[in-house]
């Protein structure tokens, strides 16, 4: 029976390492090319099945490379934005250098040059990459409008004191606008301005933005987000997704969540006191926004129609 390797020092068993680390805690190079450790670049090991998420599995390129920050698809999946399903496949490890500065030639790791203005280079649980905002900016060169207007709502969202679950906004929309405004020449700034002139303070996941761009590209009114229904005495009684005052109509995204038995009784109940405040609730699932012409967009249309909105 073969000899199962020696154990890790806590600091290497974690998540991704360099050799130079572990020659430093006293491993032996015979222990860090055993088959348990996965060889992902030069230099660097990662436990076949690392305990952590993926801040540890990077936290070994910025320990190689002093000058090394992470930035685009890499920062995001660290600052957990929203990415589309055409990227998510790509795991390759996006480092940026200085101008000037060779870029690093391993594999898996993809370099690049850039300049970096005073606070877009942050420092996050052991690891060096670009800020929420800058990474925003940087990912409009890869990402097209739609697909950039859920990260942008993401980190805008905010919900006034009253609502049922708080929350402030994780950037400001001045802050994203100050950052492609000092980059004006970047590849992607165009489309990071024009998402930025789509983005909207209250949309609280991507499915919602979506359904907002497809309702605007359909020429329908745009709808207002997370404004509360109010009883006859001026007490909210629900906070629909989307809504359109002006003709006392809900607009609900029921995600998987929704599925749920306590949620389903809660929605039922967010239902009754839409109806009795004398508003209609249309509810949306997942299905609906699938196709370049989705269901979504014709529910909500003639939802208008009936409540006597016209074009």
């Amino acid at each position: 029976m073969p000899r199962r390797p020696t154990p890790l020092p806590a600091q290497l068993a974690q998540g991704s390492f360099s050799v130079h680390h572990a020659d430093a805690l006293g491993v032996s190079r015979k222990r860090t090319r055993a088959g348990d450790l996965v060889r992902v670049s030069r230099g660097i090991r990662i436990p076949a099945h690392p305990a952590s998420g993926p801040i540890a599995a990077l936290r070994a390129y910025c320990e190689l490379d002093p000058r090394a920050t992470l930035v685009d698809f890499s920062a995001a999946r660290v600052w957990e934005f929203p990415l589309p399903w055409r990227v998510l496949g790509d795991w390759r490890i996006r480092i940026a250098h200085p101008r000037g500065v060779n870029r690093p030639r391993r594999a898996n790791v993809v370099g690049r040059e850039l300049t970096f203005a005073p606070g877009e280079i942050v420092g996050h649980e052991g690891l060096r990459l670009t800020s929420p905002a800058r990474t925003f900016l940087d990912l409009a060169e890869y990402l097209d409008v739609e697909e950039l207007v859920p990260i942008a709502d993401r980190l805008i969202c905010a919900h006034p004191d009253e609502h049922p679950y708080h929350r402030s906004a994780w950037v400001p929309l001045s802050e994203l606008r100050a950052v492609v405004r000092r980059h004006p020449g970047k590849r992607g700034v165009r489309t990071a301005r024009l998402a930025l002139d789509l983005a909207r303070v209250g949309a609280d996941s991507p499915p919602e933005s979506r359904l907002r761009l497809a309702i605007l590209d359909a020429g329908l009114p745009e709808p207002e987000l997370n404004s509360p229904i109010r009883d006859s005495t001026g007490r909210p009684v629900a906070w629909p997704d989307l809504s359109y005052p002006a003709w006392r109509l809900s607009i609900q995204y029921d995600g998987a969540v929704h599925d749920a038995v306590d949620q389903y009784a809660r929605d039922i109940e967010r239902q009754r006191r839409t109806q009795a405040a004398g508003w209609t609730e249309v509810r949306l699932k997942k299905g609906d926004l699938d196709g370049e012409r989705p269901r979504a967009v014709v529910v909500i249309r003639n939802a208008l129609w009936t409540a006597g909105w016209r074009r």
